[in-house]
């Protein structure tokens, strides 16, 4: 696309219709419990393209898939080990120069640590390693499922996004993750060997808090849901007296 900037300065683009198969309304994220370790095993990506988008280029496609673990743990730390592989197709009309096809085929690794914060459904960032920059996802949390959503990189034909259609935002897609599950955690907090009165005094002091308050510590959360509850009290009494 780099070779017909000029051409689309000078001639202007001729707009056409497109057909694609994209999601028809924007996501919106709902916020929710994102704690947790998410994985997957080459899920694919939904798009949204804004009308404009879509009405300027024909055949618009994405396709993608995600592959990898994310991982959100009670204390406010952050791990992210995976990798978006995208591509967008489609043609757009150029006028005297004809119809112009174009293929963009992105890889977008995320492999950092570092501390996050929850604010509604968003998620903020915050990179351990010094040069790496802050980065901010809408997300929506269930039990099971976690969804992050952010614009799609489109590499060298981000550039040419403007000139095809100047009022549309970015693509946006939608990275789809698994729970992992696992089996309640030891209830021996002070790892002495056993379940007992210490440990009891232990938890209820953590009894209460909740995975966004101070002093939260995941480890007393035994049944992973972000928050020391009577589910965690449950646990706790039929662990309670178990030599471990």
């Amino acid at each position: 696309m780099r070779s017909y900037t000029s051409a689309l300065l000078m001639i202007g683009l001729m707009f056409t219709g497109a057909f694609a198969q994209l999601l028809e309304v924007q996501p919106v994220s709902t916020g929710g419990n994102p704690v947790g370790t998410w994985m997957a095993d080459k899920d694919p990506l939904t798009v949204y393209a804004a009308p404009a988008l879509v009405a300027a280029v024909v055949n618009l496609q994405f396709t993608g898939e995600t592959t990898g673990s994310f991982t959100l743990d009670g204390s406010g730390g952050y791990q992210a080990n995976y990798i978006t592989v995208s591509s967008a197709t489609g043609m757009v009309s150029l006028g005297l120069l004809g119809t112009i096809p174009f293929s963009v085929n992105v890889a977008d690794t995320n492999k950092v640590q570092g501390m996050y914060t929850v604010l509604g459904s968003q998620l903020i960032l915050m990179p351990s390693a010094s040069g790496q920059v802050p980065d901010t996802l809408s997300f929506s949390a269930t039990a099971s499922t976690l969804q992050l959503v952010r614009k799609v990189p489109l590499g060298d034909f981000a550039q040419s996004l403007n000139l095809v259609a100047p009022t549309a935002e970015a693509p946006i897609a939608v990275i789809h993750m698994t729970k992992v599950v696992t089996g309640p955690l030891t209830a021996d907090f002070d790892g002495n060997g056993a379940v007992d009165f210490t440990d009891f005094v232990a938890f209820a002091q953590q009894f209460g808090k909740k995975s966004v308050d101070v002093g939260y510590d995941v480890k007393f959360d035994l049944n992973n849901n972000g928050s020391v509850d009577f589910g965690d009290f449950v646990s706790f009494a039929q662990q309670f007296g178990l030599k471990t």
